[in-house]
């Protein structure tokens, strides 16, 4: 193979191959190697290249390649006395050593836990087939005041990519659903993540397929694709393909295919697959509706920047006309002149769990910002464990200058002292990095049930994260041992044997630079845990705009039919249920209604609102506790109200309504009724989490309903939930009885926050902990040296408080440059994370100085200890030597 320039391979692992493989073997697999790196310089960046040699050279070392190194060659009696040495010196100075693996291991476990993480959230959707050629489809709009990111698309979008441009190889619409009742064989069963699906989805996305033929999966009406779980508890162990599953109690669907269980960093979470060819919208021509997720597959990953604005030219063809009949709106003029936004772009699949920022898509994504700032903390986490080895190793430089000289005098080189040092560093980074592992796997369930994931074995699975490990434990042997390596060996051999070595000005000062980098993390983590919790804690304990205790959800109310009003009745009949209402949405639900309204003095619809348009009952507001600012809420008595809203405050503010808001028109082109009239006028609620802002809304009366909300006396749920579900059992004909609290579903809007909080304070505990084991060892060297000075300055009439107070000088010196470093740098960081947040609490200045106060008190209790013990030491003991 010719390359148009040879690159050279990196060095250490090239003399690494040379050194250990045999010399039959070593030029196949130097050429081979060579040429494998040519090719990765074509297609990666050097470092990348580089890292990819360091994991081929590691991967041939195995024992047939490696050389037969005699029993009494120089390398094996150098090996041998290394191994002595080093373990001379670890016996000879236990709780020190014990102190130096300690701290690798705490710091190898957490960065091998944050590792696991990140390459799990990394490679969601990669392990797809082409997944770099797989797009979907998403949407920025502008319109008036409103502006919307969306991952959805028109329903005769997908077809008319794929016919129009020659680059789209296929495209697929899914629709995701709420919770769907299925029977099977007269039971019936509550299932969740439920995905009507065209059948190219299959075409586009290669599935494990477990029976059934993947090319005609969905290719038929009333057809379903279940996954292996979902077939096991329909049907156990038995085939499934071709038996029929009832869904809500009314269509009969026929299995189709079943699918291996999906992985779980997959951006769609289904394990119920119905065809689109059910849905009656998923033949409409209409389009300005945004109702579908949509995927296309290209020919070529690079072609989609071209296509964006093919897609541009195209969607303005289609929408044009539409825009001009229903909304009057020249939809051309209007995005020249910038009135309107409307761009329809394709986005990468590898990209949407930690990049996307927009909303309506199948599954909740992640977090680029957390995956980042848990690669932070592990690098900190990585480089205090570093320095404690950097510390404790240079602290321990006057016990060791003897054995140097020695070595010196008996011949040693200066390179063959480095090797010995970092020979040491080497072992120590194994065994750390061997009990880490042992460690990882104790501690991998309960890392699971905290971050709610479902790691198996992420270190030795095919691709996992055993060569990256390896490559750490190098490492971790440069960052811990290059320093005393270049320490030790600089000593000079006269002034060691006269006893007349002194450490040094520089390596003091570069030990409190080692402190000051490891305590300016540890206040860092204090401080930026600290405003993370108070974040969380203001979000949790907001002012939602309603009464969300004491509130029942009893879900999938539609299979109650006609019987839905006696069921109301019945349930009100019950002394401890104070109200009971029913409709589609819910707060916390999560649920979507935007439709485009325009007030009475407009006319046209370009300066439209956006708004949230919820359909409720009357008693809706009475249920859920939500303050009427002015007006009236509906009423049975005004048979006008089928025509009237009732409108938040956010959306009167939208619509300029300032002033004498009621009896007031808002107009629509959508739906059977176009003009409505403001009857009331609500206090702003929180439709989901806090989260996110306060979007515009009304509320219209609808009797739709998917669920009944029960207000109730707090003491009695139990007895309210037994009435509920005799209830239910009596009119559902033994459909299954769901039910929620709406307080519970607020928590787990904020689940995911309140998980990345537990780990982010997790592993600050553990950067501190490791920072005060490094010092506190760093402490006990430095008292043990400084007890003759001790001892005379007792004898001199020193008291035990100014001793104390001599030793912990230099430490808070210490503590305080660390604080000027690390508070502006949390101050930073933190009004970053906020950014992500609708509403934010207020960074308090007191949290800064707990950070730095807090540091200094570990550091005087961790150092003190040391003090007082050297201090209370009868200096007849210190000075008997002299």
């Amino acid at each position: 193979m010719g390359f148009k320039s040879k690159h050279r391979v990196p060095r250490l692992p090239a003399k690494l191959l040379r050194y250990l493989c045999k010399e039959a073997l070593l030029e196949e697999i130097e050429g081979d190697l060579f040429e494998h790196y040519q090719i990765l310089r074509q297609q990666h960046s050097k470092w990348k290249a580089n890292v990819f040699y360091w994991f081929h050279v590691l991967h041939f070392l195995r024992p047939f390649a490696l050389k037969k190194f005699g029993q009494n060659s120089s390398f094996n009696i150098m090996i041998k006395s290394y191994l002595i040495s080093a373990w001379r010196n670890s016996i000879r100075h236990k709780s020190y050593s014990l102190i130096n693996l300690l701290g690798l291991v705490i710091g190898i476990t957490t960065c091998i836990f944050i590792a696991a993480y990140v390459k799990h959230e990394g490679g969601f959707d990669r392990h797809f087939t082409d997944s770099e050629k797989i797009f979907r489809v998403v949407l920025h709009s502008k319109f008036s005041n409103n502006e919307a990111f969306m991952a959805a698309a028109p329903a005769p979008m997908a077809r008319g990519l794929k016919d129009n441009f020659p680059e789209v190889v296929e495209t697929a619409r899914v629709s995701g659903s709420a919770p769907q009742i299925l029977s099977i064989n007269g039971k019936s069963y509550k299932q969740d993540k439920i995905l009507w699906a065209d059948q190219s989805f299959f075409e586009i996305f290669q599935f494990t397929v477990l029976e059934g033929d993947p090319r005609h999966f969905l290719d038929e009406p009333n057809t379903v694709v279940i996954d292996q779980s979902t077939k096991e508890k329909f049907f156990g162990t038995g085939k499934a393909l071709g038996k029929v599953i009832k869904l809500g109690g009314q269509t009969d669907l026929k299995i189709t295919g079943v699918v291996e269980d999906l992985p779980d960093n997959i951006h769609f979470q289904s394990k119920v697959f119905i065809t689109l060819l059910n849905k009656r919208d998923s033949k409409s021509k209409f389009w300005l509706g945004n109702n579908y997720t949509t995927y296309v597959k290209l020919n070529n990953p690079h072609a989609a920047k071209a296509l964006n604005s093919k897609i541009a030219s195209y969607m303005l063809e289609k929408q044009g006309p539409q825009f001009k009949q229903y909304m009057d709106i020249n939809m051309e003029q209007a995005l020249t002149n910038n009135e309107m936004i409307l761009d329809y772009q394709l986005q990468p699949i590898e990209r949407i769990h930690l990049y996307s920022k927009y909303d309506f898509g199948v599954e909740s994504n992640g977090s680029i910002q957390t995956v980042k700032m848990f690669v932070l903390i592990g690098s900190f986490i990585l480089l205090i464990s570093c320095i404690n080895f950097t510390n404790l190793s240079t602290a321990r430089a006057s016990i060791r200058t003897k054995e140097i000289g020695l070595r010196k005098v008996l011949g040693s080189r200066r390179t063959q002292l480095i090797s010995q040092i970092l020979f040491e560093a080497f072992l120590n980074s194994a065994l750390a990095m061997t009990v880490a592992i042992g460690v990882f796997y104790l501690l991998l369930p309960q890392f699971n049930v905290l971050t709610g994931g479902s790691f198996i074995d992420p270190i030795f699975e095919v691709g996992g994260l055993w060569p990256y490990l390896i490559l750490a434990t190098f490492l971790i042997t440069i960052l811990a041992g290059a320093y005393p390596a270049y320490f030790f060996s600089s000593f000079g051999i006269t002034k060691i044997l006269k006893g007349k070595f002194r450490k040094g000005k520089s390596a003091v000062w570069l030990r409190n630079v080692f402190v000051t980098i490891q305590f300016s993390t540890s206040i860092f983590l204090i401080i930026t845990s600290l405003l993370i919790f108070n974040q969380l804690k203001f979000l949790q304990e907001k002012d939602l705009g309603f009464d969300k205790e004491s509130v029942l959800i009893i879900n999938e109310t539609q299979l109650l039919g006609n019987q839905i009003d006696l069921f109301k009745e019945e349930m009100l009949k019950n002394p401890y249920v104070q109200n009971v209402t029913f409709g589609r949405f819910i707060p916390s639900s999560g649920a979507n209604s935007n439709l485009p309204y325009y007030s009475e003095n407009q006319t046209t619809s370009s300066e439209s609102v956006t708004l949230q348009n919820w359909p409720v009952d009357y008693d809706y507001a009475s249920t859920f506790g939500i303050e009427l600012i002015a007006g009236r809420f509906f009423s049975k008595n005004y048979p006008t109200d089928s025509a009237a809203v009732v409108m938040n405050q956010t959306a009167l503010e939208r619509f300029g309504y300032k002033e004498d808001p009621l009896g007031k028109k808002i107009k629509t082109d959508f739906g059977s009724k176009n003009e409505y009239t403001i009857i009331g006028v609500i206090k702003d609620f929180h439709l989901r989490s806090p989260i996110k802002s306060i979007q515009p809304q009304i509320l219209v009366l609808d009797r739709n309903t998917q669920a009944v909300s029960l207000k109730f006396e707090t003491s009695k749920s139990r007895e309210v939930i037994e009435k509920a579900e005799g209830l239910w059992n009596k009119f559902s004909e033994e459909k299954p009885f769901e039910y929620s609290f709406l307080d519970q579903l607020f928590q787990t809007a904020f689940e995911a926050q309140s998980k990345t909080r537990t780990i982010f304070t997790l592993f600050a505990f553990l950067a501190i902990s490791i920072s005060c084991l490094g010092l506190f060892g760093l402490a006990a060297f430095i008292s043990e040296q400084r007890k003759k000075e001790v001892g005379i300055r007792k004898v001199l009439g020193a008291s035990n408080v100014q001793l104390f107070k001599i030793t912990l000088e230099s430490f808070t010196n210490v503590v305080i440059i660390s604080a000027c470093i690390a508070m502006p740098a949390a101050w930073l960081y933190i009004k970053g994370w906020l950014s992500d947040f609708a509403y934010q609490d207020e960074v308090r200045v007191y949290i800064f100085l707990i950070g730095g106060l807090g540091a200094l008190i570990i550091a005087w209790v961790t150092a003190g200890y040391q003090s007082i013990k050297v201090a209370k030491t009868n200096p007849v003991e210190s000075l008997r030597q002299e």
